[in-house]
């Protein structure tokens, strides 16, 4: 684990860049590429999909030890790692997954001669994907390798499992969709809630210090009536809200964790908790993200679990 933090440079890209007249913070939040911050508008919805598909399993290239499987509970959608380890899934890449599954169907009937199949990644080397609506399967096809018709048109050939019809299927990255590393179905957000939402913050510092942010009706924030400043709080809030996990962690988070975030937001409580790790650094959780965890160095734990005089004038 510890590899990781070096690794990642845990781009909380957020931007804590608060230069003040009492000293400037410089951090960097976890914020990979912005595909994910559409979620600053409002709560990320749960509902990624109006169709019948519930599941899909995979097995990557033929290799079962690798297979895992998308599905959704209780209308939350998650993946079985091939560990069995079960987690939150990002609703970006489902929604996708499902749009692009959706188009096996109707794909193009084309001849490919089986001297060609192997190729083609349509033997036992090929990844293998079934379909679910509940628990009845609708589909079971050996996905082929990623060919292009010109630099900018990808396909794939693909059969059912139990046919020799060969299909093609254009325009369609399942590479970055259904048939995509396990890893990238991964929910990678931690607090899919805009600011503009949050009524009120509690924090248990990492010194254990523990005091609330207070949003009065006029929209400025205090601690325990006291004048704070405004800049910082704004800056730390937008914080919390852009942080997105780069690289996920099999540690977990001890109980009693050693620092929280308790944000009270118009869609309900948000939680983050943390505890140190053997190796020093702390490990993070979120309450609306079951599963996902991350590593964080101590500057870090620092800037999400800030203590008390942080936000003084």
């Amino acid at each position: 684990m510890s590899e990781n933090t070096g690794k990642f440079r845990f781009a909380i890209q957020a931007l804590l860049f608060l230069v003040l007249a009492s000293g400037c913070v410089a951090l960097y939040l976890f914020l990979a590429n912005q595909r994910q911050s559409k979620s600053n508008s409002a709560i990320i919805s749960e509902n990624a999909d109006s169709a019948s598909i519930t599941r899909w399993d995979v097995v990557p290239n033929g290799d079962r030890s690798l297979a895992y499987n998308v599905f959704k509970d209780s209308g939350i959608w998650k993946i079985r790692l091939h560990d069995n380890v079960i987690v939150d899934a990002d609703l970006n890449i489902v929604k996708r997954s499902l749009k692009h599954l959706s188009k096996l169907a109707s794909a193009e009937h084309v001849h490919l001669a089986k001297s060609k199949w192997k190729d083609e990644g349509l033997d036992n080397s090929g990844t293998m994907v079934t379909v679910y609506e509940g628990e009845r399967v609708t589909g079971s096809y050996i996905i082929g390798k990623i060919g292009f018709i010109d630099q900018y048109k990808s396909s794939y050939y693909f059969k059912p499992v139990q046919s020799d019809s060969v299909y093609r299927l254009t325009e369609v990255y399942l590479d970055g969709s259904a048939i995509a590393k396990e890893e990238n179905f991964r929910k990678r957000t931690f607090v899919p809630v805009a600011p503009v939402y949050y009524k009120q913050v509690r924090i248990v510092s990492a010194d254990t210090n523990v005091y609330y942010l207070l949003e009065n009706i006029k929209g400025k924030w205090s601690i325990s009536g006291r004048d704070i400043d405004q800049n910082k709080v704004l800056t730390y809030l937008k914080m919390l809200s852009l942080i997105h996990v780069p690289t996920f962690t099999s540690e977990l988070v001890k109980t009693p964790p050693e620092a929280s975030v308790l944000i009270d937001t118009k869609y309900g409580p948000i939680t983050l908790i943390a505890s140190k790790t053997h190796d020093g650094n702390w490990v993070m959780a979120s309450s609306v993200n079951i599963g996902n965890r991350v590593e964080l160095t101590l500057p870090q734990v620092n800037a999400i679990f800030p203590p008390f005089h942080y936000f003084m004038p």
